[in-house]
């Protein structure tokens, strides 16, 4: 121990530093206006479905998806209490939620242009507090497949998503809307009281308007508004959408007189780092497969360890694909029918597919051809551990150091992030980024999942490869941290900027770019295993840790076994430096790695004569 801290002073110290930090501080930077959630997320689907079944949703053949979502009525109150100089009340006293449940049907069949598909049809979005407290619900349909309400004699078809108008839900100067009065609007009036009265909802007197509009199958849509005092000088909005005998959307909402929505802006460099992994996958599956084709002639290609890299890759992301299944239920089931869905259908049946395995096959590529140019320009004693690993031989006591630097590395860049976080413009807001991991069911597996595999595609594409290729023929060693930095930030497809700045501000590409660099200079420097295992830890501690800090049990049993698994790539190298295999060096270099060296020393020598001639 004392040796390492002799090599490496100040990352020790600021791996230490910054671990205490990322501790004592993350919360403070990045969870200060998230509220406690009593709730676990299967509780929190159990009150959507109790209150869908008093609609009439009863049948136990429906699933829900159950993530967090951000909402935006603190930020607004916190505007009001500063303009009157007011406090700010209780966060649970706003209709701001927490938590979004999508219930589904059972797969309905789609009949595409090649085949028959089955896929989950939404049929209710339900927003809810942490508490459990339902503030917006709305039921969808689409023409994929009938619902049957419990409480009706016949099927019933409520109104398709699209013509409750998602995007301007309840808003009464739409095209085609138009006043009800009357024995209509009394009607409306009277089913509405009718679904406060079975939800427990306070809302007292005649709505201020009413409009109704017209749908495809010439029924109505009849929308009603409440208004009353909200808290600090807002005004609390209950709107109702009736649909024949039903209410199939409610909404509560603050609104105040001074406020503006304006629509979001056109973010250039965020634009820019969503169509750069594109270009660089395409870019990099035609070099890759080029330079394996004379790799695979120079007799230095070996295609074991690669072959399982990719079946490794193509598995976990069909597991992911599994495991987003009602993401992709929520993509197109409400517009069937519509232009719309064939593009939903063809992403999902044939571009992602393709895409998932153009990805295996430049990340197991790049490893392939990387591997033995690797040995040629970086030292060995930093290739050969991470080589090693790569074809699962963890007793190799090099390893060690590599790993320690990897796993100080990630604690000094949290430290950093988190201080970050404390000063930069929008971290005080209302987000749920932090809790990422909830987004993906098992929440155990998906930060372990996304950090070994954004470690390894990061590593192996951006250093192995591109690093590689470059310092073979140049010794500007900034041209180097140019194209691995490129080669990197096209590799982001598969992960959220949230991961790294868990704060929905202007600076987050700026922090990502900042890591990115920092992630090629610790490679230059440690080698591939180091840089591996910074980002596997970075990316796990960052999505684990802010669950161990909502205060539920559920949650923080969910995080705090992430974070024990986080220590897996330190028992791997203990376990490598206590039972080494009795080997050499030579003996542990793969053979296709010694005929490249070789060749290399052939050519040395070869224009070394030449020169002397």
């Amino acid at each position: 121990m004392r040796a390492f801290f002799g090599r490496y002073p100040r990352l020790t110290i600021a791996g230490v530093v910054g671990f205490v930090a990322f501790a004592l501080l993350f919360k403070v930077a990045f969870m200060r206006d998230v509220r406690p959630m009593p709730l676990s997320r299967d509780a929190i689907s159990s009150a959507a479905l109790d209150f869908a079944a008093l609609e009439g949703w009863t049948s136990p053949n429906r699933f829900a998806q159950t993530v967090p979502v951000e909402g935006d009525e603190l930020a607004l109150v916190r505007w009001a209490a500063e303009q009157s100089g007011l406090s700010v009340p209780d966060r649970e006293s706003l209709p701001d939620p927490g938590w979004e449940t999508t219930v589904f049907t059972d797969p309905g069949s789609v009949r595409t242009a090649v085949v028959q598909r089955r896929f989950p049809d939404p049929i209710l979005s339900i927003a809810l507090t942490p508490s459990g407290r339902v503030v917006q619900y709305i039921e969808s349909s689409s023409p994929i497949s009938g619902m049957t309400i419990e409480s009706g004699p016949q099927p019933q078809r409520t109104p398709p998503f699209d013509e409750l108008n998602t995007a301007r839900l309840f808003v009464t100067d739409s095209d085609g809307q138009r006043s009800v009065a009357g024995e209509e609007r009394a009607q409306a009036v009277e089913i509405a009281r009718a679904f406060f009265v079975r939800h427990a909802i306070e809302c007292d007197g005649e709505p201020v308007s009413a409009a109704q509009r017209s749908t495809n199958d010439r029924k109505r849509l009849v929308t009603l508004f409440w208004d009353r005092p909200g808290p600090v000088g807002t005004t609390e909005q209950i709107r109702v959408i009736v649909w024949g005998d039903r209410v199939a959307a409610f909404d509560l909402d603050l609104t105040h007189p001074a406020q503006t929505r304006t629509p979001a802006g056109f973010d250039l460099p965020m634009q820019l780092l969503e169509a750069l992994p594109l270009l660089g996958i395409l870019a990099g599956a035609a070099i890759v497969g080029a330079l394996m084709l004379i790799r695979r002639r120079q007799g230095e290609l070996d295609l074991r360890s690669p072959a399982v890299l990719f079946a490794a890759i193509v598995l976990g992301s069909v597991v992911g694909m599994l495991m987003l299944i009602g993401t992709f239920g929520a993509m197109f089931g409400n517009v069937a029918g519509t232009l719309n869905v064939w593009f939903g259908l063809i992403n999902i049946l044939i571009t992602a597919p393709i895409m998932m395995l153009i990805i295996g096959f430049v990340i197991a590529g790049a490893w392939a051809v990387g591997e033995s140019q690797a040995y040629l320009v970086w030292p060995q004693q930093n290739v050969r551990p991470f080589s090693a690993w790569m074809r699962g031989n963890f007793r190799t006591s090099e390893a060690i150091e590599p790993v320690t630097v990897g796993y100080l590395a990630a604690f000094a860049a949290l430290g950093i992030i988190t201080m970050l976080g404390m000063i930069s413009p929008g971290s005080h807001q209302s987000s749920v980024a932090a809790l990422f991991a909830l987004n993906s069911w098992p929440s155990i597996i998906a930060p372990l999942s996304t950090g070994v595999v954004t470690g390894v595609s990061l590593t192996v594409v951006g250093g192995v490869f591109a690093m590689t290729y470059v310092r073979l023929r140049t010794k500007r060693i900034w041209v180097v941290v140019l194209v691995g930095t490129l080669a990197m930030l096209s590799i982001r497809s598969s992960f959220s900027l949230s991961q790294f700045f868990p704060a929905s501000t202007a600076v987050t590409p700026v922090v990502y770019l900042a890591l990115t660099v920092a992630l090629v200079v610790l490679y230059v420097r440690s080698g591939p295993l180091a840089s591996v295992t910074a980002v596997f830890v970075y990316i796990v501690l960052i999505n684990a840790y802010p669950l161990v800090l909502t205060g539920n049990p559920r949650h923080i049993a969910t995080g705090g076994w992430v974070l024990v698994a986080s220590l897996g790539f330190a028992a791997l190298a203990v376990y490598g430096f206590v039972r080494p295999r009795a080997e050499g060096t030579a003996a542990s270099m793969p053979t296709h790695v010694r005929r490249a060296i070789d060749r290399l020393r052939i050519t040395q020598s070869s224009r070394g004569i030449t020169s002397e001639q």
